[in-house]
């Protein structure tokens, strides 16, 4: 079983190119030295033609990977969109809406706009922007009223909890 071919097999197979060595030969030398772990010969004689046509890096090439055109900002914008006209929405009805695939969405949902499922609404793992603004405002607001009104911090009712029971007809 051989192993993907890395830096060190890359060098090694230059030096030994550079001292005229053929494939075969800095093969046999790879299984005497490596073992189970050298490249395949296949791999060592590529190199060895790319060190011999001229090539100086050992670095891999850099690669074209796929376009991520399912989640750009558009798509990410509109999944937005969606979640916050419906937070009781499922995935596959915005993938057929998005015309996009299942795990495309849901990868949207969860790295791109760090959503989470909770009781069948989709719940931000962390404050967006809007909410923060929301919160900066309300505090300037209290603020300025402590500085106005006498005993204002008797009638706050502060908690740790962040739940509001209040009537929804949609809950369960």
């Amino acid at each position: 079983m051989s192993s993907p071919c890395s830096l060190e097999h890359h060098a090694v197979i230059k030096f030994q190119t550079k001292r005229q060595k053929s494939p075969k030969e800095i093969h046999t030398q790879f299984i005497q030295v490596y073992g189970e772990s050298s490249p395949t010969y296949d791999v060592i004689k590529y190199w060895s033609k790319q060190f011999r046509l001229g090539r100086d890096s050992i670095e891999d090439e850099e690669r074209s990977s796929r376009p991520k055109t399912a989640r750009d900002d558009e798509v990410i914008k509109k999944v937005y969109e969606l979640v916050l006209q419906n937070r009781r929405v499922r995935l596959f009805q915005i993938a057929v809406e998005m015309q996009n695939s299942y795990g495309s969405v849901f990868n949207t949902m969860h790295e791109d706009l760090g959503v989470s499922k909770v009781s069948a609404r989709w719940v931000p793992r962390l404050l967006t922007i809007e909410q923060k603004q929301t919160r900066t405002v309300f505090c300037s607001e209290n603020l300025q009223l402590a500085g106005s009104e006498k005993n204002f911090f008797s009638r706050v009712v502060t908690g740790d909890e962040t739940w509001l029971h209040f009537y929804d007809p949609e809950t369960k």
